[in-house]
């Protein structure tokens, strides 16, 4: 079942794992994996509209969007829960009724 997250519950996501990436020897690999993580969280939830209604989104737009993603060779590289939480964005859209 998918549920739709808000920008509040995804930020304490992203604290909790910055408490195990704390756990990581301080290095470059270490330093990019916080500051990813602290990018996503205005990338999916820009500050100024997280909490505007969302406009649905076609059957159309939906298959040619998440058909992009599938190809795309930096979103494959993405980790597994990462590119579900993005997908499950462009989901959500879909599902708002019109």
């Amino acid at each position: 079942m998918t549920t739709k997250m808000n920008r509040e519950a995804y930020e304490k996501l992203i604290e909790e794992d910055l408490k195990l990436v704390e756990r990581l020897p301080d290095n470059i690999v270490r330093n990019h994996i916080e500051q990813v993580l602290h990018w996503s969280v205005d990338a999916l939830y820009p500050p100024d509209t997280w909490m505007e209604p969302l406009t649905a989104m076609s059957d159309e737009s939906f298959m040619a969007i998440t058909g992009i993603l599938d190809k795309d060779e930096e979103f494959k590289r993405l980790p597994v829960a990462s590119r579900m939480v993005l997908k499950n964005e462009v989901y959500s859209l879909k599902k708002v009724k019109k």
